[in-house]
């Protein structure tokens, strides 16, 4: 089939990379593909090895003329179906389905109330709650829709050096014998860290040798980061956390780490657990939205309400304390994720719903 995908972030994100590795698989899969995107966007450089057509757009809707040209360049490449990742993607692809013809999947990574999301010929949630939301708020229908789950690339996960853990935890000055539980995110309010921070006086108390490392963006959060250092200060664990910034290397940050901790509030799915687990590591997740579909409590980590520092504190303590339980929900989390989050079987799924939509249009045209 020839598909049209459009990703409308510059930099990476968990949607960004989604698409990256969906486009990757679909060309080795024999697919056409032509990427729309923003100039300079990661994800060209990502795909720059493939024989993938790139369109440069911001993605403007009014005035028309970049949905003239992107509509004619779909039509003259015989494009089959549009795909589309993120909010600004999302309705350019809409406009360019109302104007080409042309049937338009969406993939929602987030849950927003948003009008153009009834629009789409389908509708793809990333989790069951993602699902669930779009077709309660957005009004998309249950025949439009179905939840397929992200993927984690594996392989890319499992290709960290040799001594790879060893020299990131020598340079955070974590020793051998300490636990390194890591939060991976966005530093964010929706991602609860100041929930995680209000554990660590409770975790120390019985764990003196457990360190938290927090890796991500502070972006447009500046005073909720300095709200949370001040609190650590407060509490007296500002020496156990390390602070990492933004890094690229997950991979490599996954191996240093013991155990990771998402205290979400809210959450449509959670890349970076599926990630943690791939790589073996237990995880401690808030039980919202679409974490419960990646987390089998019990089996490969422990889920916690939200906001509850003390279940938190429980939970850490728990697998910090035994290393023999840490191994087994790290078995169990790697088998999970090859068993229901693979490249292979998802592909297979989104392929399925491209041949659906694609199908359905050659109906109505005959």
């Amino acid at each position: 089939m020839n598909i049209m995908q459009i990703v409308s972030a510059g930099d990476v994100n968990g949607a960004v990379v989604h698409c990256a590795l969906l486009s990757r698989e679909l060309v080795r899969r024999g697919h056409t593909l032509t990427l729309v995107c923003r100039p300079h966007a990661w994800i060209a450089q990502q795909l720059a090895d493939l024989p993938v057509e790139v369109v440069y757009s911001d993605l403007h809707r009014w005035p028309l003329d970049e949905l003239r040209r992107v509509g004619q360049i779909a039509q003259s490449r015989g494009v089959d179906a549009i795909h589309t990742h993120m909010s600004r993607a999302h309705a350019f692809g809409v406009f360019l389905r109302l104007r080409t013809g042309i049937p338009c999947v969406a993939t929602a990574h987030n849950r927003y109330v948003q009008l153009h999301w009834m629009f789409n010929d389908f509708v793809i949630g990333n989790s069951d709650a993602t699902t669930q939301f779009h077709r309660r708020y957005n009004f998309v229908r249950r025949a439009r829709s179905r939840t397929i789950h992200i993927f984690i690339d594996q392989e890319a996960i499992a290709a960290v050096p040799s001594g790879t853990r060893e020299r990131l935890r020598r340079s955070l000055g974590v020793g051998e014998k300490d636990i390194l539980v890591g939060q991976i995110g966005d530093v964010i309010p929706r991602k609860g860290l100041v929930h995680l921070v209000r554990a660590l006086p409770r975790v120390l108390a019985s764990a003196p040798h457990v360190r938290l490392m927090v890796v991500g963006d502070v972006k447009n959060s500046a005073d909720y980061m300095a709200q949370i250092k001040s609190e650590a200060r407060s509490l007296g664990v500002a020496d156990a956390i390390h602070w990492a910034g933004h890094r690229r290397d997950i991979p490599d940050v996954l191996s240093a780490l013991d155990v990771v901790a998402l205290a979400s509030l809210e959450e449509s799915l959670g890349m970076s657990v599926l990630e943690a687990m791939a790589s073996g590591k237990p995880v401690v997740a808030s039980r919202v939205g679409g974490l419960p579909e990646c987390v089998a409590d019990g089996e490969t980590g422990f889920l916690v309400p939200p906001a509850n520092s003390d279940a938190i504190a429980d939970a850490i303590l728990r697998l910090a304390q035994d290393e023999t339980l840490r191994q087994r929900f790290a078995a169990a989390a790697r088998q999970r994720v090859t068993t229901e989050f693979s490249l292979s079987v998802i592909a297979d799924q989104i392929e399925n719903v491209y041949s659906q939509v694609a199908g359905s249009r050659a109906q109505q045209a005959a």
